[in-house]
């Protein structure tokens, strides 16, 4: 794995781009270090339907972890998620969520949202 680091913005996505291209893959950029195990965050989609017969429930969190909670928030809209809520990465503790879920309410994964 090679890592590059670059001074503006422009010359990281025209790099990248030679490669994937942004939104190839799931990924995300953000300036600044990325936290320790513990005190960041992932994804938590509602998954089902209303014609599935447990009709909406939480899935597992995703395993793309982001710095901070709001980055998270903004791939989801960058994504066009519509449900979700972001949880800790080694928690499903609230701390956003997309349709107004309690935040500090713990998830269990398979429950009706």
């Amino acid at each position: 794995m090679t890592i590059t680091e670059h001074t503006s913005e422009e010359s990281a996505e025209a790099e990248y781009s030679k490669t994937r291209g942004w939104g190839a893959v799931p990924g995300y950029r953000f300036e600044g270090k990325m936290p320790p195990e513990g005190q960041r965050f992932r994804l938590m989609y509602v998954a089902g339907s209303l014609n599935h017969p447990d009709g909406y429930t939480h899935a597992r969190p995703g395993t793309l972890v982001f710095p901070t909670a709001e980055a998270a928030e903004r791939w989801a809209e960058k994504k066009r998620i519509a449900l979700y809520n972001v949880v800790g990465d080694q928690d499903t503790v609230v701390r956003l969520s997309s349709y107004g879920m309690q935040v500090g309410r713990e998830l269990i994964v398979g429950d009706q949202t």
